[in-house]
């Protein structure tokens, strides 16, 4: 019995009337970890070749390659949020493991960062609210850092957070004209009141 090029548990053989070869590779993951392998080691060992390709493909397709990818996803739009939530239903072990070993190589910043947004989205589902994907930090930038109840400036590296004006509580709007930045101290203080 053979054994896995990747992994190395044993292949089940494949029965064939007229031969040919034999199955090296257990699964389809391990297919799939084997392509990626090669072509990374591929792609390592003829940098300037790939950088050249990539080049003259951009060229070639210049005005036409962000439209079509755009255009794809767009028309693929259903599909493509229905494979990917089989995909995630199959795999949910794998994916959350993915989710967390992600996670925890982000900076701590972006984790809190994250955080934030996940439980704004989670409470704003909670009342079934109108919801917006909100990122912290563009919020930040958005608002030059200056706190929207006490006026101040907001260090990066304190807790910070991102304060609806009216609250979720009171029918407020996850979204961005709902938000603004605020130290962690002014939105305790303020709670689910709305900014005068």
């Amino acid at each position: 019995m053979t054994l896995c090029l990747e992994c190395g548990s044993p292949v089940k053989p494949r029965i064939t009337h007229c031969g040919g070869p034999q199955p090296r590779l257990c699964s389809s993951r391990c297919k799939r970890l084997r392509r990626l392998k090669t072509t990374s080691l591929w792609v390592q060992s003829h940098k300037a070749q790939k950088q050249a390709l990539d080049a003259s493909y951009r060229k070639l397709r210049k005005e036409t390659h962000g439209t079509y990818f755009r255009d794809f996803y767009a028309k693929n739009r259903e599909r493509r949020k229905r494979q990917a939530n089989e995909w995630y239903h199959a795999n949910a072990e794998y994916a959350l493991e993915r989710q967390k070993a992600y996670f925890a190589s982000r900076p701590i910043e972006v984790r809190r960062a994250l955080g934030r947004k996940s439980r704004a989205t989670r409470r704003a589902t909670e009342v079934q609210a109108f919801i917006e994907a909100v990122d912290p930090r563009i919020v930040f930038d958005r608002d030059d850092g200056i706190c929207g109840i006490c006026r101040e400036r907001v260090d990066p590296m304190t807790p910070w957070e991102v304060d609806h004006v009216q609250p979720i509580s009171k029918c407020g709007l996850h979204c961005y004209a709902n938000v603004q930045l605020a130290h962690r101290k002014c939105n305790r203080s303020k709670a689910a009141k709305c900014a005068s």
